[in-house]
């Protein structure tokens, strides 16, 4: 047990650092140069927020913070706040952090296989280096996945995981619309090809990819630990 703690905690503090510097390059050298006439809906240094992609980022960082902080709570033994922001990390774990991975890799290299122009132009790779690509792109999908595997973490129920991941989901599409039909901004290239009723359709695709995907992340973690426990069981590792 000592040493299978000794690796989580360990597997933690390297992907929260893994990220916190991938959150602090962005922000410090990943600008656009003046050849890259893409526009954006907010001013710099802010124009990334309106990117799916840089809200998982944030989200995979938020969720190892509190990885490590349960971890450095269990290692003091501080047994009822460590159970408790435990609970916390599990539930946005597996209700948002998990198949959020999933659908930004699932989404962007899908697009990506199609035409790359519709999600990743070339002209990106002049400020945008590959490992920086993959770790917003593919890693995330890793690291949560090594998670899942290492960790086993408490499930609210179906219906509560569904609203956690849809809600934001589909404010986040209002958004993009709402900055595509006023300001005449389309966050993504793809969406400034499609027509209205291709781009509802568009939508409606990915909210059943999100739903499907918030059924598997429930069920890899089932096949991996066998059914949730009820919270007041579940012990600390």
């Amino acid at each position: 047990m000592a040493t299978r703690t000794l690796i989580i905690g360990l597997f933690h503090v390297c992907a929260c650092v893994f990220y916190c510097y991938t959150v602090y390059f962005d922000y410090a050298y990943v600008k656009r140069p003046p050849a890259y006439k893409y526009k954006t809906f907010f001013e710099e240094p802010f124009s990334k927020l309106e990117f799916l992609t840089h809200w998982d980022l944030l989200l995979q960082t938020a969720t190892f913070i509190l990885s490590v902080c349960v971890d450095l709570l269990y290692a003091a033994q501080v047994q009822t706040a460590s159970h408790r922001l435990r609970y916390i990390r599990d539930v946005i774990f597996t209700s948002i952090t998990l198949p959020l991975a999933m659908c930004v890799g699932l989404m962007f290299w899908g697009l990506y296989a199609v035409d790359r122009d519709l999600i990743y132009p070339e002209i990106v790779e002049t400020f945008i280096p590959p490992w920086f690509n993959h770790a917003v792109h593919t890693y995330q999908v890793v690291l949560a996945l090594c998670e899942v595997c290492l960790v086993r973490h408490q499930q609210p129920t179906l219906r509560t995981q569904l609203l956690l991941l849809t809600g934001p989901t589909i404010l986040y599409q209002a958004f993009t619309v709402y900055v595509g039909m006023v300001h005449d901004h389309w966050v993504y290239p793809v969406f400034r090809v499609l027509s209205a009723p291709m781009l509802a359709v568009f939508y409606l695709l990915i909210d059943l990819v999100i739903v499907l995907l918030g059924w598997l992340s429930r069920t890899i973690i089932i096949l991996r630990w066998g059914s949730p426990e009820p919270v007041q069981e579940l012990k600390a590792d």
